[in-house]
């Protein structure tokens, strides 16, 4: 076995001396079966603390290839309502000048109402079931220079007070004035029950003219913060949602489960759609940064 052992060593050493040259990189065109397009469903209705919720959309579009240059196609012609369990259906008729977008001006949001979004798309049938959930308030706001690993960096700090004896999952979304993406943070009360805690975010952000380069927060600087209230489900389904996309993950990891949402082919089961169907109150508040 000794021996053996020396010889692999060796014959690696050799390959890894003599080897250069011998691998060569080339283009490979690689055939891909192009599955049908499936219904992708963003139903998230955010009700605003403080505002009537009223006025709500649905957008519907349909998914495209993994190398197709043309973007998801917005969905028309759909019949799309929701349904409270106290009987009270809201339609959601499509927007005159926004394709996909399904809109009412009479919803009637309720905390710890259940809903039921029904959509009929090409003689199909989709339900989602879902929660509307409650929000905390945002507490204080501060700004502080920290020192991490010798590096004097500014962070933000959110406090937010959990109501005691209820189990809450909740999504927050930061998104400074100078940039388009949001950034996210999702999280559940288990270990925060009853306390208040708090959420701190760097102040360095991707450039978005230039995604080699770090933009941090600069003086006046706005940033809009939103805290909504989400459901163990849409938890559940936006952790593996993440999971999936994030670009840190290693080609060894374990593959993360599919990321299923709660929108249900009742006509024909196996074309499932993708989304979600969530419903939120919200509170949000802006920050100037000093």
């Amino acid at each position: 076995m000794k021996k053996l052992v020396t010889y692999m060593i060796l014959l690696g050493s050799i390959c890894l001396t003599h080897c250069d040259g011998v691998f060569e990189d080339k283009e490979v065109d690689v055939t891909l079966k192009n599955s049908a397009p499936k219904l992708v469903v963003e139903g998230l209705i955010n009700w605003e603390k403080g505002t009537s919720g009223n006025k709500q959309t649905i957008k519907l579009s349909e998914s495209s290839d993994f190398f197709s240059k043309q973007q998801r196609v917005r969905v028309s012609g759909a019949s799309v309502s929701v349904e409270s369990s106290s009987g009270k259906v809201f339609v959601f008729a499509e927007s005159a000048t926004e394709k996909g977008d399904y809109v009412t001006t009479s919803f009637e949001p309720v905390l710890n109402e259940i809903y039921t979004l029904i959509i009929f798309y090409k003689g199909e049938e989709i339900r989602a079931e879902e929660t509307m959930k409650s929000v905390t308030g945002i507490g204080e706001i501060s700004q502080e220079e920290v020192d991490i690993l010798g590096e004097k960096i500014q962070e933000v700090t959110v406090m937010i007070q959990d109501p005691l004896e209820e189990e809450n999952f909740y999504f927050l979304e930061v998104l400074p004035d100078f940039q388009e993406k949001k950034n996210v943070e999702f999280f559940e009360d288990e270990f925060l029950e009853g306390n208040e805690f708090p959420i701190t975010f760097s102040s360095e952000y991707e450039d978005p003219n230039n995604n080699d380069e770090i933009r941090e927060y600069q003086s006046g600087d706005v940033i809009e913060i939103r805290l909504l209230g989400i459901s163990e489900q849409f938890y559940e389904y936006y952790n593996i949602i993440n999971e999936q996309s994030d670009p840190d993950v290693g080609p060894f990891s374990l593959a993360p489960a599919q990321g299923k949402g709660n929108c249900l082919n009742i006509t024909n089961p196996e074309n499932r759609p993708l989304g979600y169907f969530r419903l939120s109150e919200v509170v949000k508040t802006s920050y100037t940064y000093k």
